[in-house]
């Protein structure tokens, strides 16, 4: 009874501390997905007993301090396989400008790093409870290990504290060596405070690759996220936005970039540069894709102007009269 309750004990302490083991019964869709809570450093040990067997598992983030956090989830071999599995972030699919909520497709497929090859999967979240989908499957048997790591973002910081007002980010023609017709096909997005999506852009038109939001703006921060294609948020394209398709995140709280390129068009590079847009005026901001899956952020304020002191002073004047009239 006492061994009983040791091994019950250990367990119960090893998941606690994000050591998972795969459970039986089928998890082949997201309505069977497993469903695990992982923290930085948590691993998962699946297996592979038939060859194209699909494990779905529904990776659960807890509530965290508010902040840009880079997730990445890597599926390594283990017990002596000769093969990697493979693994897709999972989302829904987008027609027409509509999300069809009862579908499931690959967001984003893992890309092979490691002598290895093993599989690497990257998104990133808010410090908010949220959850995302992982399948991971294989053409043999196998088995796996899923690893998760997280680090925190520190974003751009653009200027310093901008009245309310008119803002716009245009990409369209805009990059870092002044060659237009090199830049590649971008996708932005803005956040606010508490990360909830303002606006974002696939398509300024149906005949244009590149990016542009313009949003009138009160007091708060806001985040921009950019990069090429493709960016999935859970919120679906705006009727503006001139690409109606595409796919999306099953929760709020993760976005991710399902590219792997690192250069395009005749360019060295991944021009991911943009034009800022401010009631004071417009700077640019030149950057380059840095990593696979990668996205460059950004942070600004937005504040009510604060009255001079000579208008604090006709203020208080005005007031003191008023108040005199009163007791007369």
């Amino acid at each position: 009874m006492k061994l009983a309750f040791l091994i019950l004990a250990l367990a119960v302490s090893a998941s606690s501390f994000g050591q998972f083991v795969e459970g039986g019964g089928a998890h082949g869709s997201k309505a069977t997905a497993q469903a695990f809570t992982f923290i930085n450093g948590s691993t998962l040990d699946g297996s592979i007993s038939v060859g194209s067997e699909n494990d779905f598992y529904k990776i659960g983030l807890g509530a965290q301090t508010p902040g840009i956090y880079r997730n990445q989830l890597l599926t390594s071999r283990r017990n002596g396989a000769t093969a990697t599995a493979l693994s897709t972030l999972r989302g829904q699919t987008v027609t027409g400008g509509v999300i069809n909520t009862a579908s499931d497709t690959a967001t984003q497929f893992s890309s092979a790093v490691g002598t290895n090859s093993d599989s690497l999967n990257q998104f990133f979240s808010f410090g908010l409870a949220t959850d995302v989908f992982q399948r991971v499957t294989g053409a043999t048997a196998r088995d796996y290990k899923v690893s998760f790591s997280q680090t925190l973002v520190t974003p751009i910081v653009i200027g310093s504290t901008f009245a309310p007002g008119a803002f716009s980010i245009v990409t369209n023609g805009v990059d870092t060596d002044g060659v237009t017709t090199d830049q590649v096909d971008t996708e932005v997005v803005l956040y606010n405070s508490s990360f909830g999506v303002v606006a974002q852009n696939d398509d300024t038109s149906g005949t244009s690759i590149f990016s542009t939001i313009n949003a009138n703006l009160t007091a708060g921060t806001y985040f921009l996220a950019v990069s090429d294609i493709d960016i999935s948020t859970h919120v679906g394209p705006a009727p503006s936005d001139g690409f109606q398709g595409g796919d999306v995140m099953d929760f709020a709280g993760t976005v991710l970039n399902s590219s792997t390129a690192l250069t395009g068009f005749n360019q060295s590079t991944i021009d991911t540069s943009f034009l800022f847009t401010s009631p004071t005026g417009s700077q640019q901001l030149n950057a380059i894709k840095a990593e696979r899956y990668g996205v460059n952020w950004y942070k600004f304020e937005v504040a009510d102007p604060v009255p001079e002191p000579a208008s604090m002073i006709v203020l208080g004047l005005g007031a003191f009269g008023l108040l005199r009239r009163k007791k007369k």
